[in-house]
Order: C-alpha cells, then structure tokens, then sequence
C-alpha cells in the first residue's frame, strides 16, 4: 500500500511514500498531461489513497495564475478518479496544523523553507525534498497517518 500527496499549485508537485512513510517518487505539476497521467496509472495497483490539497483564488492573485491553480486542481482530481484512486480534499490550515507546521503570519519563499525543514525531519534520509516537492511529501504523509488512524 501507498499514498499519493497533491500539492496542485503552479509549481506543485505529486510525492508517492509507502505504507511505512518512506518517500518513493514525485512527478512535478510543470510535465505534461501525458506525463502526469503516466505516473499516476503507473502507481494506481498500489495507491490506496490521497490528499489534495483544497485551493482557491487569493485576492490579488494573477488571473493566469489563478487559471494554472485551478486547471491543475481539476486535472489531477480527473485523473485520479479515472485511475481509480480514492482521495479527499483537504484546506491548508487543516492539513498544515495536523502536521505541525504552525507558520501564522509567515508567507512565500519563508514558509515554503519551514515545510521544506519539516519534510526532510520527517524524511530524512530522502533527496526527493526540496521547496517544490516538500508540500506534497507533507500531504502524502498526512494521507497515510490519516488512513492509519495516526491522527
């Protein structure tokens, strides 16, 4: 068993970690579809569950940007229920609080180093983390302590 975390923003990432949290593979969300869709059905007899990450438009936000976040929330949430894997959505402050990252106040390239810190902790013997992978490593993780009834 594995579980898939979804960080879908412009440069999201999907992170793949096994039953006993070890990091195994990540595709970023910049590849193709094709792409995209490949390491998913590649890894779908495995993967029993996922967590998305619930976005949504911030004010004075970039309207490109904004339709990157939501092509690719919409993208991976197909290609997950064509393949078969079962997933929820869940809000950042959620997810974020549930796996420690208690960064209030604290916004863009700073925060992004304090999950890209709390990420190699949990994973540390992983060179898949780095600030474009680490949120969907936290997710995936999320997912599996989920599922496994650690929180």
């Amino acid at each position: 068993m594995a579980y898939f975390g979804v960080d879908p923003g412009k440069s999201g990432a999907i992170a793949l970690i096994d039953s006993d949290g070890f990091t195994m593979n990540y595709v970023r969300l910049k590849e193709t579809t094709g792409d995209i869709s490949g390491f998913i059905k590649d890894y779908s007899g495995i993967v029993d569950y996922c967590i998305v990450e619930k976005v949504a438009s911030r004010p004075m936000q970039g309207v490109k940007s904004c339709f990157t976040f939501g092509e690719n929330f919409g993208l991976v949430q197909g290609l997950l229920m064509a393949h078969g894997i079962r997933f929820e959505l869940h809000t950042p402050p959620v997810w974020m609080k549930k796996m420690g990252l208690i960064t209030r106040g604290i916004k863009g390239a700073a925060k992004k180093r304090i999950h890209k810190q709390r990420a190699q902790e949990l994973f540390m013997n992983s060179s898949n983390i780095t600030l474009t992978t680490a949120d969907a490593f936290l997710l995936a993780e999320y997912a599996r302590r989920l599922d496994k009834g650690l929180i």
